[in-house]
């Protein structure tokens, strides 16, 4: 995957061409989304509300500190 960041203050855009795993964070460094490339053309997301979600975590070594509440 190419992924496209630009820092806060309009700095210059960062680019990474060959992510593997990105994740998400919110400004409570609470992890907002993760996507993972599986394979050519295939790529699966994650966000909290689905059940996998702390399994994936887990599996990239990010290990939640408290539970996620999911509010609507």
């Amino acid at each position: 995957m190419k992924v496209r960041v630009q820092p806060a203050g309009l700095g210059e855009v960062v680019q990474c061409d060959d992510a593997r795993s990105i994740v998400i964070y919110d400004d409570f460094e609470n992890p907002l989304l993760v996507l993972q490339k599986l394979r050519k053309g295939q790529v699966v997301t994650y966000r909290p509300e689905d059940r996998d979600f702390a399994k994936v975590l887990e599996a990239l070594g990010i290990g939640l500190n408290s539970t996620y509440k999911v509010v609507r």
